[in-house]
């Protein structure tokens, strides 16, 4: 015979978070299994919005507020904004997962009791960069072309004709970095030179 589904032990925390009491959760559980069945597919998501949405406390509702009073113009703290332009984080690539964190945290309340914290950790799992067009007047930085010539020895007099190949073969791609994206071309198109291939 199969158990009852049960929540995870994360969900359970999260409505202890928001101000449940042992006892309204696990009611909370049986009135789901009632209320859902066997038919619907069950998740943690989902029993932890019918939680909320059926269960009176008073304590719920002031966390609620707390929660939910992430406004939909917060801003992470400036610290935590140094710390992600600290390890690389492009401003475009913060504020669009700024605007995820935010939706998401109100859709799903989240008891977060330190949202910088959150946020930080949020974007961690994520580039640092948003993949985007190659702009009009792309070129590749000093750096990358010194060190291309430095550890791949390439030779630059033909940097001219690898940059123009470059662009011409990637209009209209995505890309998170185009630095690194043409440093990694320039090396396969010089392996494939070497070996008599045309580079475009």
């Amino acid at each position: 015979m199969d158990r009852p589904w049960t929540p995870t032990a994360n969900a359970r925390l999260t409505l202890k978070q928001l101000g449940l009491s042992a006892t309204e959760i696990q009611e909370a559980i049986s009135d789901y299994r009632r209320q859902v069945g066997d038919n619907s597919e069950r998740s943690d998501q989902a029993f932890m919005r019918f939680a909320r949405q059926t269960t009176e406390a008073p304590a719920l509702e002031r966390r609620l507020t707390e929660v939910l009073g992430i406004a939909l113009d917060w801003r992470p703290p400036d610290k935590t904004l140094e710390r992600l332009e600290a390890a690389g984080y492009h401003p475009a690539a913060i504020e669009h997962y700024r605007t995820l964190f935010v939706v998401g945290a109100r859709e799903q309340g989240r008891a977060l009791r330190d949202p910088g914290r959150a946020f930080f950790i949020f974007c961690s799992r994520r580039a640092t960069r948003l993949h985007a067009p190659m702009p009009t007047d792309w070129l590749p930085r000093t750096d990358t072309l010194q060190r291309l010539v430095r550890e791949q020895r390439l030779d630059s007099g033909r940097i001219p004709e690898l940059i123009a190949c470059f662009i011409h073969t990637h209009q209209g791609r995505l890309s998170p970095d185009w630095d690194r994206a043409f440093a990694a071309w320039v090396e396969r198109a010089e392996e494939g030179r070497a070996q008599g291939s045309a580079v475009c």
